[in-house]
């Protein structure tokens, strides 16, 4: 009996040691794999890079390493909701990584989710406090969140703790500018050039502060002298450029938008607006290729869809709108004006039970969205129910929607 459980536990830990030993093997192999997947990416080859970093993860499923440098190039890539899959495989398995939860929230602003983005780095200052550059991470979150008061607050614990604090309060005048106090804004730039050289990042400052004034033309003068100072700064030629267009100088902004591509060619925000700029000159084709570009940058960038979606009906191109339109959807269901699009688009492929319930959906997410149910109600005057597409069609005037078409004048008299 005893050589029987003898032999029992020498077969256990056979087993148990062969086990780890596989276990090992597979970690070993799955650091080469990522380890020549960095060479690959060192020497610009992407593709490769990718192939690599899946090869590791499929060799060893259980190494978090594998999954964020493989988030990470997706980040690179543009293909923001692939990273954030592949940081949550990793947070999974390593859950107390500060790391993880930073760059994850990172990922998440990328891909405009910037609640879990907070939750992320809330997560992570509270597994370290003492890193302060968690806190400026955060700053950032609550800024584009639109939370000043909370960016404020963690503005003032760094400036607080800081032995140069002047970076911290051009950021706190940034805020203010957000929060269209000016007066607040002017006070601490002033403080801070008592100091210090005018940089061309605070005459961009500056600027900002006199566009939102409403004083156009001396703001483009602050923007001028901001690029005099560095002619490689692309912010302030984006800046100027919206001061031209509050003017109507729309060619003097596209050329400013122009140059600050020039200077950064993957910035997808400034192929935004000058895809904006394009369609308000009438270039849809240079507008298309502009939204294309942005979201060819940032696969989560949903205006850009949005507006390329728009832009492909414009041009007739409906099924490569319908597309958009889909992956809109599939990124956020819950904005109505998506389905408010999508329906518009089965309107022109004459599918107006689709449209009816695209519109519905809309209305269901929000019972006040007057477009929705105008366009619900003339596709329902198109089907001949008169009496639905009426009561739809007065709702929406009601709701404040403008009957440019007068629809209700000639179907709805009674």
């Amino acid at each position: 009996m005893m050589r029987k459980l003898l032999l029992l536990t020498l077969v256990f830990i056979f087993c148990l040691h062969g086990n780890i030993f596989s276990q090992t093997s597979a970690r070993f192999e799955a650091m080469r794999l990522m380890q020549e997947g960095e060479m690959f990416l060192q020497n610009g080859e992407w593709d490769k890079a990718l192939f690599n970093y899946t090869s590791a993860i499929q060799v060893d499923l259980n190494f978090p390493d594998a999954y964020v440098k493989r988030a990470l190039l997706y980040q690179s890539l543009g293909k923001n909701q692939l990273a954030i899959n592949d940081f949550n495989e990793a947070a999974r398995l390593n859950p107390s990584s500060v790391y993880i939860y930073n760059k994850r929230a990172k990922a998440k602003i990328l891909a405009y989710d910037y609640k879990g983005s907070i939750e992320d780095i809330n997560k992570a200052i509270s597994m370290d406090p003492s890193d302060i550059t968690l806190r400026e991470q955060r700053v950032n979150d609550f800024i584009l969140s639109n939370n000043y008061e909370n960016a404020i607050n963690d503005l003032d614990t760094i400036i607080a703790k800081s032995f140069f604090p002047d970076l911290e309060k051009i950021k706190k005048a940034i805020v203010f500018v957000l929060k269209k106090d000016f007066t607040a804004s002017k006070e601490l730039l002033d403080d801070v050039v008592k100091r210090n050289d005018t940089t061309a990042l605070i005459f961009d400052l500056y600027g900002l502060i006199q566009m939102h004034l409403k004083n156009i033309n001396y703001s483009i003068d602050l923007f001028s002298k901001a690029i005099e100072h560095d002619s490689n700064f692309s912010l302030a030629y984006y800046n100027r450029s919206v001061a031209y267009r509050l003017i109507n100088e729309n060619p003097k902004a596209k050329q400013d938008l122009d140059s600050a591509l020039s200077i950064t060619k993957n910035n997808a925000n400034v192929f935004f607006a000058r895809a904006v700029l394009k369609k308000e000159m009438g270039d849809f084709k240079g507008s298309l290729a502009d939204y294309s570009k942005a979201i060819g940058l940032n696969d989560s960038y949903l205006d850009a869809i949005y507006n390329r979606a728009i832009i492909k009906k414009y041009l007739g191109a409906y099924n490569d709108a319908m597309l958009d339109v889909n992956k809109l959807i599939e990124l956020s269901p819950d904005k109505p004006e998506n389905w408010n699009v999508k329906g518009n688009i089965q309107l022109l492929f004459d599918n107006y039970q689709e449209a009816i319930s695209d519109y519905s959906k809309a209305i269901e997410i929000d019972f006040e969205y007057a477009e929705a149910y105008f366009n619900r109600g003339v596709t329902y005057v198109i089907m001949n129910r008169i009496v639905d597409g009426c009561e739809d069609i007065k709702r929406s005037i009601s709701l404040g929607y403008k009957d440019k078409q007068n629809f209700k004048g000639k179907f709805c008299n009674k």
